[in-house]
């Protein structure tokens, strides 16, 4: 049993600070098979992301396995007294996940049952149920499933506890769109929002953690990037046509001119629960007005400036009010 016991130390050695926990290969049912049963192990180890715990190898999780005198997973939800004893044992590894795959028809469900070592016995409170109808929409939700499952008892995530929003960058569908909307316009966003009593994540944090380039995300992109952000809610704006039109006016009675300067936006703005990512809500945002007017010798200002004052205006007119029927945006 020393000798067990150092091996497990050993292969894991560079994290003796944390934890440990292990990921037992799945029990599979049903027309599943052997490769469906290691296709889905990859999946939960590459979602497995903590601070708090850190993987063994599976040689260890099998040497567990070997050591008690189990053949399948399935058998850590059925040790004996003597059996629990002996996983007691194990120093440093404090839960084993045993995972169990079925499908009945089309609906396939993965249970993902915790056992603490120092019992053996099942903790309820870290147990889960993923149901689809493709083995693909179980591996987006794994990410977030673990999360959950390993937080401390009682407690909440940080994307559930915390009010503020993270404002993601645009996705923009215009054949040519302005500049600023690649520069400057997140930045007036953000103004505007916070004008509004709107809390919001450093916009260098989200550039950070926001993979360049990304327009389309999965709920499962929405739910890493929230947890990596801290946030509740993440605010994305899809744009689909952005202009500031100048108008040339002119008056025969004192033959003053100029030009007239008005702003048209249109987009979709989506609100995702970074909990889970889903969508907590989507609306057109649509703004046609007035803003501002030159007459002879007056310089033409920056469009940038208009375009600066027309996203004020959306934000204040139409994006504000919408955020603020969303309980706990605000």
């Amino acid at each position: 049993m020393k000798k067990f016991i150092a091996v497990i130390a050993l292969a894991a050695s560079v994290a003796c600070a944390k934890d440990k926990i292990g990921i037992a290969e799945p029990a599979v049912g049903g027309s599943f098979t052997k490769d469906d049963a290691l296709a889905v192990w990859d999946e939960l180890e590459a979602s497995f992301h903590s601070q708090e715990y850190t993987l063994i190898s599976r040689a260890a999780m099998k040497q567990i396995m070997t050591e008690i005198g189990f053949t399948t997973s399935s058998d850590l939800l059925n040790m004996n007294s003597a059996q629990k004893a002996k996983l007691g044992q194990i120093e440093g590894v404090k839960y084993l996940i045993v995972p169990s795959l079925r499908k009945l028809g089309t609906r396939i469900t993965l249970a993902l049952k915790t056992v603490e070592s120092s019992t053996g016995e099942v903790d309820q409170e870290r147990t889960a149920t993923l149901k689809a109808t493709s083995l693909d929409e179980i591996a987006d939700k794994l990410e977030v499933t673990l999360e959950d499952m390993l937080k401390d008892k009682g407690g909440t995530s940080v994307a559930k506890s915390s009010k503020r929003c993270a404002l993601l960058t645009p996705v923009v569908k215009m054949a040519q769109s302005p500049d600023y909307l690649q520069g400057d316009f997140n930045t007036w966003m953000q103004s505007a929002l916070l004008a509004q009593g709107i809390q919001l994540a450093n916009l260098s944090d989200v550039s950070r953690f926001q993979k360049a380039g990304l327009t389309e995300m999965t709920d499962r992109d929405y739910a890493v990037l929230g947890r990596e952000l801290r946030v509740k809610f993440l605010i994305q704006l899809e744009i689909t046509d952005c202009a500031i039109v100048a108008v040339p006016w002119s008056s025969p009675e004192t033959g003053a001119s100029g030009y007239t300067y008005s702003g048209r936006f249109r987009a979709r703005m989506k609100v995702v629960d970074a909990n889970d990512g889903s969508l907590k809500d989507s609306c057109p945002v649509m703004w046609d007005n007035f803003l501002g007017k030159t007459t002879n010798g007056m310089p033409p200002p920056p469009i940038a400036a208009y375009a600066e004052q027309m996203i004020a205006k959306v934000v204040t007119e139409v994006i504000a009010p919408r955020l603020a029927v969303i309980p706990g945006i605000k």
